[in-house]
């Protein structure tokens, strides 16, 4: 289910990150992934928004 995806996608993420930055407890490796998943969004939103503004730009989609 999605929230069952959600929650393995960032126990997933803390896990790779305890791994990358051994000196970081669960809290503080869980902080960096929530950080970390986050600025993915922000960017992942912030492309999106480009690509819907050249799209409006250049007339696509729209209906004919």
């Amino acid at each position: 289910d999605y929230v069952q995806r959600i929650a393995d996608l960032t126990d997933r993420r803390i896990r790779e990150t305890q791994v990358a930055n051994p000196a970081l407890n669960w809290e503080e490796a869980a902080v960096s992934a929530a950080l970390s998943l986050s600025d993915e969004l922000m960017k992942a939103n912030r492309e999106l928004l480009q690509m819907r503004r050249r799209g409006k730009q250049t007339g696509a989609g729209e209906k004919s």
